[in-house]
């Protein structure tokens, strides 16, 4: 709904990343010393003024940075774009060793053909990870230790993400080209256990279950609005938000929604989350992450500087809300209280995912992918600082053909943090259900990451 010159700031940035995201070669490639993108040498006439398209060619060096204290466990990222031999369909889920930053393993999917994985959730004793092919109509389960795709089946047309019930244990995926969400027995070998209508023309994205598991959100990306989804009887109240696109939500312990608007809230919102009260099923407000953005000249003088937000997870401890923007390359954090941007961080082109993870001793990571570059970002959430810049590809790998380690979406971290979600993992511990590996991890978490 803005209207914007197209001499302003905000048209040259969607125009250079409309080059940017057609064209791999202006991929951020964290192999090499620099980043560069060199657009071609194009008169331009943006109302009357004349610029060249060149102008908007940016080079920034590429650094690497392993944080200082390991995190726990392992953190899991959909490297949606890689290229593999043997398979027609890109994309791939990457293993990174949280404890000591390294690249552990990619699913591939070759037999399968799988087809843009997009975003991943376990079972309780993490044995299994179910993956979405976003570009198809099938849910994937695979062997987390062996990486062994074990089942793929049809749910719907583009699945997108996929939660458990930390009460039930069944799996609930976002038919994002439906109106619904599908519902799945967990297992292996996951079978269809009916459906949860959302509302007409609704498009259920990125969707998410209360930490109790008695409520189920879904931004729906077609309609504008969400839909809050009784667990227990499966009443679906659907809630107008005004917001164009809302495309993920996730809540905090108190039943409180973040929605991220991928293009805000007209008239007067370029970029916003919209705030819903889960129990009372209705909206409370919106935030503004580009309060401090003039479109027209660029100026950006604070710390509300988010465009295009996606992913947008509340910590665990319930202080902050974490969102990734794609368009402006930023990371904006709300503080829940206020509901109020507290910091705005770099990011990279197409900053699409992001989840939590345990940092060893205490406290929590926010674990950071974007579509168009190869590097997972580390922010430490007790700094609010970026620490780490880790290297999502794999160049030893001879399997993979494009692309490498590119296509950040899903992140999943493990252990899980939520304390909900977390519970059901933490009653097997010593049951011998669990491998040794993730009762070893279990060990290194602290009371208050157990939520005790």
């Amino acid at each position: 709904g803005a209207k914007v010159p197209t001499t302003s700031d905000i048209a040259k940035k969607l125009l250079r990343t409309f080059f940017v995201a057609t064209t791999p070669a202006l991929w951020r490639d964290y192999r090499q010393p620099k980043w560069e993108v060199k657009l071609p040498d194009l008169g331009l006439n943006l109302g009357g003024a004349q610029i060249n398209l060149s102008a908007l060619s940016l080079s920034a060096p590429n650094t690497l940075l392993t944080p200082k204290t390991p995190g726990v466990g392992e953190v899991w990222v959909n490297t949606q774009f890689e290229g593999v031999s043997g398979k027609t369909k890109f994309g791939t889920a990457t293993q990174i060793d949280a404890t000591n930053w390294t690249l552990k393993k990619k699913v591939k999917g070759v037999e399968q053909n799988m087809n843009n994985p997009h975003n991943m959730w376990p079972d309780p004793t993490y044995k299994y990870i179910y993956q979405t092919e976003w570009f198809d109509k099938r849910l994937t389960t695979f062997d987390r230790e062996s990486g062994k795709v074990l089942n793929t089946q049809v749910v719907g047309q583009n699945p997108s993400h996929v939660m458990t019930s930390p009460i039930t244990g069944m799996l609930y995926v976002a038919i994002n080209g439906e109106d619904r969400v599908a519902k799945l027995s967990p297992g292996e070998f996951p079978s269809a256990m009916g459906n949860i209508n959302v509302g007409p023309h609704s498009g259920p994205h990125g969707h998410h279950l209360t930490d109790d598991g008695k409520y189920m959100m879904t931004p729906n990306a077609l309609a504008g609005s969400v839909t809050v989804v009784d667990l227990a009887t499966e009443k679906a109240t659907e809630i107008p938000t005004g917001g164009v696109i809302p495309i993920a939500i996730w809540s905090d312990m108190n039943h409180k929604a973040y929605a991220a608007n991928l293009l805000g809230t007209p008239p007067a919102m370029l970029s916003s989350l919209t705030v819903i009260d889960i129990d009372n099923k209705k909206k409370v407000k919106d935030i503004d992450l580009a309060a401090d953005y003039d479109p027209i000249s660029g100026a950006h003088k604070g710390e509300a500087y988010g465009l295009l937000p996606i992913q947008t997870p509340v910590s665990p401890d319930g202080k902050y809300v974490v969102t990734a923007n794609t368009l402006s390359a930023t990371v904006t954090i709300v503080d829940v209280k206020t509901d109020k941007v507290v910091k705005s961080l770099p990011c990279e082109a197409g900053c699409h995912g992001v989840n939590f993870g345990h940092k060893k001793g205490g406290g929590y990571y926010a674990y950071v992918a974007s579509k168009f570059a190869n590097d997972l970002i580390v922010i430490d959430m007790d700094k609010l600082e970026v620490v780490g810049r880790i290297l999502l590809a794999d160049s030893k790998d001879g399997q993979i053909t494009a692309h490498n380690g590119m296509g950040g979406q899903g992140v999943l971290p493990l252990p899980i943090v939520e304390r909900g979600m977390l519970a059901p993992t933490l009653k097997l511990a010593g049951t011998g259900k669990l491998s040794a590996e993730v009762e070893g991890w279990l060990k290194l978490l602290t009371k208050e990451q157990r939520g005790n």
